[in-house]
C-alpha cells in the first residue's frame, strides 16, 4: 500500500510489543485512585500530587532494562449505561523517582525533593501508558497519577525485565510495606 493511501485510510497506528513469559520477568500490582484520599492529579496540583498511589521499586545487583506500564480498566467491556465518562476519558501517567540509599519512603511529606528519573511523558487519555528505561541498582518510587485530581479509578502497574539466570527476585514492587509479586 502506498503511504498516501495509508494515511487517508488510517488515523492511528498502535504498535504492540508482545512480552512472552519465557523471556520476561513481571512484577504486577493493582491499586486505585480514591477521591479525597489518593487521587492527587498531576504535578500541576502541587498540594495534592504527593498523595497519589506510590510503589517502591527495588532493583538489585546490576542495571536493568525495564518496561513499566500503567493501565486503567477498559470501559469498553462494561455496559454503556454504567460507564463513568470521567474515568473512560481519564488521562493517566506515572513518574519514577530515585530514593536515598537507605531505602524508600513515601513522597507525601516532600514530593519535590526526590531525584526525577523518568516518566511515561505527559498524562495521556489512553488506557495504557508505558516507558522503557534502564535503572541502576537502588530504590525508586513509582508515583501513579491522573491528570485531574479527584478522578476515582482502578489501575494496574506492571514492571517487566528481561529474564536472565540472575534476575529472580531482582524486581520487587511494594506498597505500604506489603510485597506484591
Amino acid at each position: 500500500i502506498q503511504w498516501s493511501d495509508f494515511i487517508t485510510q488510517f488515523a492511528s497506528i498502535y504498535v504492540c510489543r508482545v512480552l512472552d513469559e519465557a523471556n520476561w520477568v513481571r512484577a504486577q500490582t493493582f491499586g486505585n485512585w480514591v477521591r479525597g484520599e489518593s487521587a492527587g492529579g498531576c504535578t500541576n496540583n502541587r498540594e495534592t500530587y504527593g498523595i497519589n498511589p506510590q510503589f517502591l521499586l527495588t532493583v538489585t545487583d546490576e542495571p536493568l532494562d525495564l518496561i513499566i506500564t500503567l493501565s486503567i480498566d477498559d470501559s469498553r467491556m462494561e455496559d454503556p449505561s454504567e460507564v463513568d465518562e470521567e474515568v473512560a476519558s481519564a488521562a493517566i501517567g506515572f513518574s519514577v523517582y530515585k530514593n536515598k540509599k537507605d531505602g524508600g519512603g513515601n513522597m507525601n511529606i516532600t514530593p519535590y525533593v526526590r531525584k526525577f528519573v523518568g516518566s511515561a511523558g505527559y498524562c495521556r487519555g489512553m488506557r495504557e501508558v508505558f516507558v522503557e528505561h534502564t535503572l541502576p541498582p537502588g530504590n525508586y518510587n513509582i508515583l501513579c497519577n491522573t491528570f485531574n485530581a479527584d478522578v476515582a479509578a482502578h489501575f494496574c502497574l506492571r514492571v517487566y525485565c528481561p529474564k536472565r539466570a540472575d534476575v529472580e527476585g531482582t524486581i520487587l514492587l511494594t506498597k505500604n510495606g506489603a510485597r506484591h509479586p
